[in-house]
């Protein structure tokens, strides 16, 4: 059973949480990130799961719907950074995008960043801060949650692999990282993280009632 409480804070190996709400829905054919998803927004419980965990710092990465997704990360107090290249599609150019601007500002770099898209409203924070614990633990520089076998999201990269993602071409994708560094896999218990609300099928399916 995960432990929803946090084993830190660490303010000597703090990570950041890049949620990454770029896209344009396509499939889905509207914003789905402002979709309602209980009594907020897809969006806006994606940000709360994480902002109740460990991470030190929540970061926004913002391109599609750029007015109503910054809109929400305003009223919830998460920073954002735009990525200018949003229309190709690609999750690599945000996730490229929120590296360099950790590696610009001013001060030290956070020791990883956690992944995290911005449609993941299901993923609890005690799984969040398992996938930090084991970072804490030392399983390694790129940890993913599997269930059953297969890897889901989120997932968390150090530090030292930000070169080899940032050196990636746009064509590449973050499973090609994975490729030259196969991330270690951390049991878990639950198939949430294997979901996806990509379509209004999937919306409808998976999306709570609020009474």
């Amino acid at each position: 059973m995960l432990n929803p409480q946090s084993p830190f804070p660490n303010p000597q190996s703090p990570i950041t949480a890049l949620v990454l709400a770029a896209g344009e829905s396509r499939r889905m054919g509207q914003a789905k990130l402002l979709l309602p998803w209980g009594e907020r927004t897809i969006l806006g419980e994606t940000l709360t799961q994480v902002q109740a965990s460990a991470v030190a710092e929540v970061l926004l990465i913002s391109g599609g719907y750029r007015e109503g997704v910054e809109a929400v990360a305003q009223k919830q107090g998460v920073a954002v950074v735009h990525n200018p290249a949003f229309a190709t599609g690609e999750m690599l150019s945000s996730l490229q995008t929120g590296l360099r601007h950790l590696r610009g500002r001013a001060g030290e770099p956070p020791t990883a960043v956690l992944v995290m898209l911005g449609d993941l409203p299901f993923i609890p924070t005690a799984l969040i801060n398992q996938l930090l614990g084991g970072f804490a633990g030392g399983l390694g520089q790129i940890i993913a949650p599997s269930y059953e076998g297969r890897r889901g999201h989120p997932v968390l990269i150090g530090r030292e692999l930000w070169e080899d993602v940032l050196a990636l071409p746009p064509t590449a994708a973050p499973r090609d990282l994975f490729r030259q560094h196969p991330p270690t896999l951390l049991p878990v218990t639950t198939d949430l993280i294997l979901r996806d609300i990509d379509t209004p099928e999937e919306y409808a399916r998976w999306k709570p009632t609020v009474s």
